[in-house]
């Protein structure tokens, strides 16, 4: 692997996590609640959040 392509993944990862801490951040102040409030109570939020992640981590062993 090149170090521009290790840079590029790595850049790519962090992004993605970013973003999607910003939508959460963003859904829970659309509701005007804290996210502990929200996500602990719902099995579905846990459950999309952990998939989203796993997704991402993933990819950054190969998976497309």
């Amino acid at each position: 692997m090149t170090q521009k392509k290790a840079v590029l993944l790595s850049v790519s990862y962090v992004m993605g996590t970013a973003v999607t801490y910003a939508l959460m951040g963003a859904l829970a102040g659309g509701y005007r609640r804290t996210a502990t409030v929200l996500f602990p109570k719902n099995i579905w939020a846990i459950g999309a959040m952990t998939i989203v992640f796993v997704v991402m981590a993933l990819s950054m062993f190969g998976l497309p």
